[in-house]
């Protein structure tokens, strides 16, 4: 459900309805007791999500941290991702630490809370 509904709203590999996604307050409140320290994860924290991408077989979520920091560190996609842009893709490098990443769907379903969007 989380891959459509990011598809869903999205428009070559962009979301064009505002989405954002939630993390949990802390590890402890997650059914798996996670560690959002070894994930390079903020909790209590609010990512903005700019689109999907599908690579090797994997659905990866794009994420933005608006503190343009603190990047996951599990599971990501470390290359870069074309957006169609009005007229033009614009490529946007996951390499470098600027807060935009991606990460793998399932990995986001253990980390965030909620996804929400905006029509």
């Amino acid at each position: 459900e989380l891959w459509n509904l990011v598809r869903q709203n999205s428009l070559s590999r962009r979301t064009f309805n505002p989405m954002t996604a939630w993390t949990w307050s802390s590890g402890a409140a997650t059914e798996n007791k996670i560690v959002y320290a070894d994930a390079n994860i903020v909790a209590s924290h609010c990512y903005t999500v700019l689109g999907w991408d599908y690579r090797c077989g994997k659905k990866y979520i794009i994420l933005r941290n608006p503190w343009g920091s603190t990047e996951a560190s599990v599971q990501t996609l470390d290359s870069t991702w074309f957006a169609y842009d009005i007229s033009w893709w614009r490529p946007i490098d996951l390499t470098v630490l600027d807060g935009t990443f991606g990460i793998e769907a399932s990995a986001f379903k253990t980390y965030y809370a909620g996804l929400g969007v905006v029509k």
